[in-house]
């Protein structure tokens, strides 16, 4: 058993995530190994609770030594911001710390494998380009329909659908308006929501169902950046996304199954 245990503190922290992944782990409890205290040993401990092959009394030893000989912490490195962008990413960057936004991952980082489409491919579906241009509201309805309510977003982990329902987007909206104190109120009752948090989580909750590996689909890496200078052209590629994976998904037959973590 020591050897098995030795074998996965082998593996890097990114490694035993897919593994945990591929025996079937929860989005969920993968995302929320990057709050542990040692994300490698709780990733270990999230590979053994979910291989099934494993009997019982085995798993229960395996977690034992686990605990017993944790791996060593591994260090975050924080990259230097950008300090071109400064005009633009103080402002969301206070209110991430603010409202406590923390289930949002490292801008650039997300937990798939698949590649974003063109931001600026609008032309691969004009009928689409439209309808998010002309009817952007009710597109939005739609993209949360097709992200299913399997996928959960924000603090009270709302499923999609709800998230990016009427009622979310009037709060979203409400959050802009300087008179009402929008901003100031929203930061405090719906942080979720507020102002490009709300597109932020969009973004996330579509990597998740589409398992993209970045949270932005570009040019900007940091996907605040990315909703303020490109939103349109953004939400179109996520509609052509979500549209394509659900004619595949009617096509094949394949479950669908995804969770996005606070």
């Amino acid at each position: 058993m020591a050897t098995h245990i030795a074998e996965l503190q082998a593996f890097s922290v990114k490694e035993l995530k897919n593994r945990a992944r591929e025996l079937g782990a929860p989005a969920q409890e993968i995302d929320d190994l990057d709050d542990a205290a040692d994300v490698k040993t709780a990733a270990i401990q999230l590979v053994i609770r979910h291989d099934k092959d494993l009997p019982d009394d085995q798993r229960e030893e395996l977690m034992k030594l686990s605990i017993k000989e944790p791996a060593p912490a591994t260090e975050k490195k924080v990259e230097p911001r950008n300090t071109e962008t400064a005009g633009l990413v103080p402002a969301c960057l206070i209110t991430h710390t603010l409202t406590g936004v923390s289930h949002i991952h490292p801008f650039s980082h997300a937990q798939g494998t698949e590649e974003w489409g063109n931001t600026f491919g609008c032309l691969e579906d004009v009928a689409v380009c439209f309808y998010v241009g002309c009817c952007f509201p009710c597109s939005l309805c739609d993209m949360g329909s097709m992200i299913g309510p399997e996928v959960t977003i924000g603090k009270k982990k709302e499923p999609a659908p709800i998230f990016l329902g009427c009622g979310a987007q009037c709060l979203n909206w409400l959050s802009y308006d300087l008179d009402l104190c929008g901003p100031c109120v929203a930061a405090v009752a719906c942080p979720d929501k507020c102002m490009c948090f709300y597109d932020i989580n969009i973004l996330k909750a579509a990597a998740v169902k589409l398992n993209k590996d970045s949270i932005s689909p570009g040019p900007c890496e940091e996907p605040c950046l990315q909703v303020f200078c490109c939103k349109g052209c953004t939400y179109c590629l996520v509609y052509r996304e979500l549209k394509k994976s659900a004619a595949s998904k009617s096509t094949y037959g394949q479950p669908e199954v995804a969770e996005m973590a606070r």
